[in-house]
């Protein structure tokens, strides 16, 4: 981990309030090429992040409101440690970019999802992508393949989990068919856990192709997804019967 740079007079909202109102921004470096800044507003100021791209031009984006009037909660206000560790992202992800080794503009859950299908492919292999494609066609993309990542709360995620475990469950269709076939499913304890441990599965899937795009720094945080929780003892109830 990159040690966290220092700066008294940002370091705290006490400090930060002393701070004269200006319209430039307080700067720190807390890397080479890399400068977190403060904006002191009249209420809640705000963290930017400029880097330096070489040859006099610059790129700078907004990270956040800073923590002057509200807790910090790493998403959307941040304290000056947060604002560092967002800006750091953001850098990486841009120098991603540059290289080729992301997508730049807006990034989808269909994004995130063929860039972890091309891992898959090239880490396990032409079965195991088939296998992945299958899930991802069938239970994630319909609803959730076009909404920005940024954009995904746990409250949306939350439902689309738990529409998977009561739905109808899916059958091979005729080619000819204009709709996806399916089957109702039985009404008991039984069934509901079994359609639970589907859920759960599907779930992790997302996750995984949702956490691959973190940690490549294409999106700033994965708490939406990381509040999602699977149904609870689905999988031991299943092997107890």
């Amino acid at each position: 981990m990159p040690r966290s740079a220092r700066k008294t007079s940002l370091e705290s909202r006490s400090a930060r309030a002393q701070l004269p109102m200006r319209r430039a921004p307080y700067f720190v470096k807390i890397a080479k090429g890399l400068r977190l800044g403060y904006y002191r507003g009249s209420a809640a100021g705000t963290w930017i992040c400029r880097r330096y791209r070489g040859g006099g031009c610059y790129d700078t984006t907004a990270l956040g409101l800073a923590d002057d009037l509200t807790d910090a909660d790493g998403s959307k206000v941040f304290d000056f440690w947060q604002a560092q560790g967002a800006a750091r992202q953001w850098a990486e992800k841009q120098r991603l970019i540059d290289e080729g080794m992301v997508r730049g503009g807006p990034y989808t859950v269909a994004d995130a999802v063929q860039d972890y299908v091309d891992a898959v492919r090239a880490e396990k292999g032409p079965a195991a992508e088939r296998a992945a494609k299958y899930i991802f066609h069938a239970s994630i993309l319909p609803e959730l393949g076009p909404l920005l990542v940024e954009m995904l709360t746990a409250d949306r995620l939350l439902r689309w989990r738990n529409s998977l475990a009561t739905r109808p469950k899916k059958v091979r269709t005729k080619r000819t068919a204009d709709r996806p076939a399916t089957r109702e499913i039985a009404d008991d304890d039984d069934a509901r856990r079994k359609r639970k441990a589907t859920a759960n599965r599907i779930l992790t899937m997302l996750k995984a192709a949702l956490n691959r795009s973190f940690q490549a720094g294409r999106v700033a945080s994965d708490q939406a997804w990381r509040r999602v929780k699977a149904f609870g003892k689905v999988d031991a109830q299943l092997c107890a019967i």
